[in-house]
């Protein structure tokens, strides 16, 4: 009996901690570490809170019905993210949250932002501002990127 109280007690616990691990302001740190690292051409902050299961949508398209392109998280997306960063001689990336929506009884927060990216490559330099939506969840008592889908909204080549 005294096993069963002390299990009763272990799963209520962690089940409490488990609501608690996703609010706002944890979800705006990881957001400004993420962010904070793209500045520097570094994605390994972003690698901490992915995992095998994260749905990474991106749309380099400016026309509304194509360029929608899903990839996993894995060691491909990785060496793509890294060459392309690599490739680029200059790089001056910015970004702003919009809004961040926690949904604690679901353990998943929203978060919306804008970001402007100015870069140079083969010579070229180019301007972008694009708008992602990234929903956080947590995954093995880890906040984990659920989804993450990026949506290019403006693209200009700079002299």
């Amino acid at each position: 009996m005294k096993k069963l109280i002390i299990l009763i007690l272990c799963m209520t616990c962690s089940s409490l901690i488990a609501k608690n691990i996703l609010e706002e302001a944890t979800v705006r740190k990881i957001v400004e570490e993420i962010s904070n690292a793209a500045k520097d051409k570094d994605i390994t902050p972003m690698q901490k809170y992915m995992y095998e299961g994260t749905v990474i949508t991106i749309d380099m398209d400016l026309h509304p019905d194509r360029g929608e392109i899903d990839m996993a998280y894995d060691d491909n997306f990785v060496q793509l993210a890294e060459m392309a960063m690599k490739m680029s001689t200059s790089w001056d990336y910015q970004n702003e949250v919009v809004s961040i929506d926690v949904d604690p009884s679901k353990n998943l927060a929203t978060v919306k932002e804008k970001s402007s990216l100015t870069y140079t490559i083969m010579g070229e330099t180019i301007h972008e501002i694009s708008t992602t939506i990234t929903i956080y969840g947590v995954v093995d008592g880890e906040i984990k990127i659920l989804t993450t889908k990026e949506k290019l909204i403006n693209s200009e080549m700079l002299k």
